[in-house]
């Protein structure tokens, strides 16, 4: 039931109907009780924010997403963590803090090299995509280095 209503409220999101989807993601949130599949709901309800470019909610909703990761899973370092620190790099990007997106972005490579990921896998050709739009500009860093 559970995955039925995340994939109704991917729908919904996708559709621009963003306070629908809210809505039916904290409706499967239900109590807060913190398991590591409400992590993936946190995630989505993030990316409605970012879409609807309330980056500070979108940023608080990642990060609450990692905590319970990391907490439930008992890691530190995984693909997930990885995908949310980009997240939150790209939300911190769009709210014109460079720097800080900057770090979020290199700390997810790190987490996906560590995880054994390729360098032309789609998270982290995402992840460096969003490295690409910092650089512009800027410091003329090299984004690729840590799979090198």
């Amino acid at each position: 039931v559970t995955h039925s209503a995340i994939q109704i409220a991917n729908v919904h999101r996708l559709r621009g109907e963003y306070e629908h989807a809210k809505s039916i993601y904290g409706e499967i949130m239900g109590n807060g009780i913190q398991h590591p599949s409400f992590s993936i709901i946190l995630d989505k309800i993030g990316e409605v924010f970012s879409e609807q470019k309330d980056y500070n909610a979108a940023i608080k909703h990642h990060m609450t997403a990692i905590r319970i990761r990391r907490k439930c899973l008992n890691v530190t370092v995984n693909p997930e963590i990885a995908d949310g620190m980009s997240s939150i790099g790209l939300a911190l990007l769009k709210k014109n803090r460079k720097r800080e997106a900057m770090d979020h972005f290199t700390i997810a490579l790190k987490m996906y090299r560590e995880s054994h990921f390729c360098s032309y896998h789609p998270s982290v050709t995402r992840t460096i995509r969003n490295m690409t739009d910092f650089d512009h500009g800027e410091d003329d860093l090299e984004t690729t280095s840590i799979f090198s």
